[in-house]
């Protein structure tokens, strides 16, 4: 990470008491992918987002999960099955995914957005082991749309992280290009010409980099807690973190 880029921490108070739930999973890791605003099939941002989960699964013990289900998405993937959705089938049985497209505003709270399919507030997100129905495999979601963590919304999604390691996303209206997940997924797995990097990292150094490019964007992170954040890689995890009232925002930015 560039010297020049600047850090903010902070940690914010989130009220709940959960249950620790222990669940077996089959087989290893699955990673899920999500394009949101076309149903074609050969458009390159869709292209973008299979790269990403292709890139990932090529490793050891990681396996596809929920990109086949493409053009058929929806905000029941990400939404919690107590309030209406289906993410144990999705959002919440990969460990890593990744939806891409543009946001939603409902009573001027931002959501994850799915055009005329849905739109996943964050009242009705949980994800992780300690979610309401005691089911959840996630470790990490990446919601490259537009101003999800902004300042005003970010303390909106801190509920949603019930075992879930880290939300990734953005502070700010982003400059996105056909690229940059193939290169998220490059960094995580250290392939493709780039060194392996934490999951923090490699967020941060796709989405915000002096290129001309990605200049002006804030990417920002909601951990569980520090350990998660500087520590978690791609295969070296610990799945189980304990789940509190503390977490943490994580910003990162240019000049």
């Amino acid at each position: 990470m560039a010297m020049t880029m600047r850090w903010k921490l902070l940690s914010v108070l989130l009220l709940g008491l959960l249950v620790l739930v222990f669940i077996p999973k089959v087989q290893g890791n699955d990673v899920g992918g999500a394009m949101t605003f076309t149903d074609d099939i050969n458009d390159e941002w869709f292209n973008d987002v299979k790269n990403f989960v292709e890139i990932i699964s090529s490793q050891p013990y990681w396996y596809q999960g929920f990109l086949s289900d493409y053009p058929d998405v929806g905000s029941y993937m990400w939404i919690e099955e107590a309030y209406g959705g289906q993410d144990n089938n999705y959002a919440d049985y990969t460990e890593l995914s990744l939806v891409l497209g543009h946001s939603c505003v409902y009573n001027d709270e931002i959501g994850i957005g799915f055009g005329d399919k849905g739109c996943a507030l964050p009242e009705k997100v949980r994800l992780g082991y300690e979610s309401p129905d005691d089911y959840g495999w996630a470790i990490w979601t990446a919601i490259i749309q537009c101003s999800v963590l902004k300042d005003g919304n970010v303390n909106n999604w801190l509920q949603t992280l019930t075992g879930i390691h880290m939300i990734l996303g953005f502070a700010n209206d982003p400059t996105i290009t056909v690229g940059d997940a193939a290169e998220l997924a490059y960094r995580l797995t250290g392939t493709g010409g780039y060194s392996k990097e934490s999951v923090q990292d490699a967020f941060f150094d796709t989405y915000v980099a002096y290129d001309g490019i990605h200049d002006n964007n804030i990417a920002r992170i909601i951990a569980e807690n520090a350990e998660v954040a500087d520590n978690d890689y791609l295969d070296s995890f610990d799945r189980y973190t304990t789940v509190d009232s503390t977490k943490l925002i994580i910003t990162c930015s240019l000049g």
